[in-house]
């Protein structure tokens, strides 16, 4: 409105509502999508593009976030899966070592 030196009352006038309604719409975080039309078609202005723009940027940011979200929670299990196989490992050696010591405990016993 400022850019086409437009004032709420003949904004107002050019779509059929009154100065007040304006002023209070103009103040308003939505606004009922047939007077965003009047008023876009007035201004020869399409806000409805800009509207469609943010959400856009909403929708990508939200996959962006997503997607690191899920690069993070791959490290994450790929460490797990390191950590595993590490212990998969000891545990084998505990294995080896607890029959190596069964072994020496049976044949000191046959020894006796």
């Amino acid at each position: 409105m400022n850019q086409r030196k437009i004032v709420q009352s003949q904004l107002g006038e050019m779509i059929g509502i009154a100065q007040s309604k304006i002023s209070k719409d103009l103040k308003k975080s939505s606004i009922d999508t047939d007077e965003l039309y009047k008023i876009s078609e007035a201004l020869n202005y399409n806000f409805f593009e800009e509207y469609c723009i943010r959400v856009e940027t909403k929708c990508e940011d939200s996959i962006l976030d997503g997607y690191v979200s899920l690069q993070k929670y791959e490290k994450q299990i790929e460490t797990i899966v390191k950590l595993k196989m590490e212990i998969d490992k000891k545990d084998e050696t505990i294995d080896f070592l607890e029959d190596r010591l069964s072994k020496y405990e049976n044949i000191k016993k046959d020894a006796r």
